[in-house]
């Protein structure tokens, strides 16, 4: 896969995780513009909590490298990215 196609599929990949991730509790922007590597910003409306979401051509990252979900799965992926910035039972809103 060429370094563009593989730009291309990550692109799309993380917009469609950021199609799926749940307007009122999540803020997600999608970077592209800061080095080589696309990554979508995800942080929660309610607490100050949020992550960088990547992707390696077959699955979606956490930062740290541990895969979340395959591409092709993006729905899995928002379910684990909004379970894990979640915030707590009873902390205060940001």
């Amino acid at each position: 896969m060429s370094a563009r196609s593989a730009h291309e599929v990550a692109v799309k990949a993380l917009e469609d995780l950021e199609a799926r991730l749940d307007k009122r509790d999540h803020d997600a922007r999608l970077v592209t513009d800061q080095g080589p590597v696309p990554y979508l910003a995800v942080s929660n409306r309610h607490a100050q909590l949020g992550e960088d979401i990547f992707v390696d051509g077959k699955s979606y990252l956490w930062p740290w490298g541990q895969p979340i979900a395959a591409i092709g799965n993006p729905q899995a992926a928002a379910t684990k990215v909004s379970h894990v910035l979640a915030a707590a039972p009873g902390s205060s809103s940001a």
